[in-house]
């Protein structure tokens, strides 16, 4: 499957599982998303972007796949991957390239690497740890796209 069609696939599992599922309901509209994207100097993949439009953020039986909102309080602000995004890169030295997605639990971070993006836009997801810990190791490989990325967590979290 392309990773729109696993993204698609994704949606339809959030929407149908309500109770075990929460997600906005309101998604941020296209100028949100390009601003967001101004803010952060990267381009969505495809996917990625399919899904901020589609549901926004998500959480599946505490797998939250982050997205993008403003604040209530602050609408100047905002938060979801933007957020987290701009403080891993001031707190860790994540590469201005990577966006967050999850945290895994563990100290690492899901990522896109947007400075690896396919010939569809598409950009894999790694794990992220700091340099001081890798000591130059590669970052571990999860996925070749969002769309693969989430399909695959919510398939294993549902259990379908």
């Amino acid at each position: 499957m392309s990773a729109i069609e696993d993204i698609d696939a994704f949606i339809r599992i959030v929407k149908t599982h309500d109770g075990t599922v929460n997600y906005h309901e309101d998604p941020p509209d296209a100028a949100l998303i390009e601003e967001a994207e101004q803010i952060l100097g990267v381009t969505f993949p495809p996917s990625y972007r399919h899904f901020l439009a589609e549901i926004g953020g998500c959480d599946i039986e505490g797998e939250e796949f982050y997205g993008l909102f403003r604040r209530r309080d602050d609408p100047q602000q905002i938060m979801g991957t933007a957020s987290f995004s701009l403080q891993e890169r001031q707190d860790s030295q994540m590469p201005a390239t990577m966006l967050v997605l999850q945290y895994d639990g563990m100290g690492g971070i899901y990522v896109l690497d947007t400075a690896q993006t396919d010939a569809d836009g598409e950009a894999p997801v790694l794990v992220y740890l700091p340099p001081w810990v890798t000591n130059g190791r590669p970052l571990e490989y999860i996925a070749s796209s969002f769309g693969a990325f989430a399909l695959r967590k919510a398939r294993r979290v549902i259990g379908r």
